[in-house]
């Protein structure tokens, strides 16, 4: 699975669920009295589990603006982040685990902001001939 796919993954959840508003995947300018979602997905690290898998974390923030700035407007769209976002988010055919969200709001920007940590396989581009005989040497 690559970064992308958990990024357009939120994207994709946040076009469904709130069609009045604009959602970007960068920091982009849009009109200024619309309400609109800009996603961010930053990786925290990986480790490497086993020869074939490997532990990631990543963050995702979501900085919300709201047309009119208002406290009130902030909560509905809190309430139903709470309810789209849940415990996973699905990614292709993967459910993948969110802990906590948590929401702090600076400048009238109200952002939300969760950590993902899956374990992914390894890809292998290594050839390996297969055994074709094998010989046992005898000692007595």
């Amino acid at each position: 699975m690559k970064l992308k796919d958990i990024k357009k993954a939120v994207i994709d959840k946040l076009t469904a669920s709130f069609p009045e508003f604009d959602v970007f995947g960068e920091n982009k300018s849009s009109e200024a009295n619309k309400s609109k979602f800009i996603v961010e997905l930053n990786p925290i690290y990986m480790g490497v589990e086993s020869s074939y898998h490997r532990r990631q974390y990543v963050n995702i923030t979501i900085r919300i603006h709201t047309q009119n700035k208002t406290n009130d407007e902030y909560i509905d769209v809190v309430d139903k982040l709470y309810k789209i976002i849940d415990a996973t988010i699905k990614v292709n055919d993967r459910e993948l685990y969110i802990n906590k969200i948590r929401m702090i709001k600076e400048n009238d920007i109200l952002k939300c902001s969760f950590n993902i940590n899956y374990e992914d396989e390894i890809e292998r581009n290594e050839n390996y001939e297969l055994m074709k005989e094998l010989n046992f040497k005898e000692e007595y």
